[in-house]
């Protein structure tokens, strides 16, 4: 996976010796595999590339792009792809406290209105069910976008 960018620009991406020497110290449980890193980073990598494209390509009157506030492709996007948006911050567990607190962001090309105050969640929604589950959004935060979209192009 991408880590970080260095001194120069460039990215620095963990190799299959990373991988190697960290699984020789660390608890069986927490062992990670190189191909399976690998293929996420080119997945992940290409994914966005793929999804800025289409922004460019077909120019939306609006975007909105969700990922978790940690994740390192916010920093691809704007180090590698030059892509710019408003980061609109808030946590699920604000918007249905059956969700974890999951701090998140969606990126956009226009100002979101969330609540910025984190409530206390689910602590098993993330532990507890299959991927679909745990990476489903409220109901309630989906309707705040569409209305607020809809605000600013109405």
């Amino acid at each position: 996976m991408f880590r970080s960018i260095d001194k120069n620009g460039n990215w620095k991406v963990m190799n299959k010796k990373y991988y190697n020497k960290y699984n020789a110290n660390c608890n069986p449980v927490k062992r990670r595999f190189f191909f399976q890193k690998e293929q996420g980073r080119i997945l992940g990598e290409s994914t966005i590339g793929a999804t800025i494209q289409i922004i460019e390509y077909f120019k939306p009157i609006i975007w909105v792009i969700e990922n978790p506030q940690t994740s390192k492709s916010w920093d691809f996007q704007l180090h590698h792809h030059d892509f710019i948006g408003e980061m609109n911050r808030t946590y699920y567990s604000s918007y249905d406290n059956n969700f974890s607190s999951k701090p998140t962001i969606f990126k956009s090309n226009i100002k979101l209105n969330f609540s910025s105050k984190k409530q206390p969640g689910n602590k098993l929604h993330m532990a507890i069910g299959n991927y679909s589950r745990r990476s489903a959004i409220p109901l309630t935060l989906i309707k705040t976008i569409i209305e607020q979209i809809k605000h600013k192009i109405c």
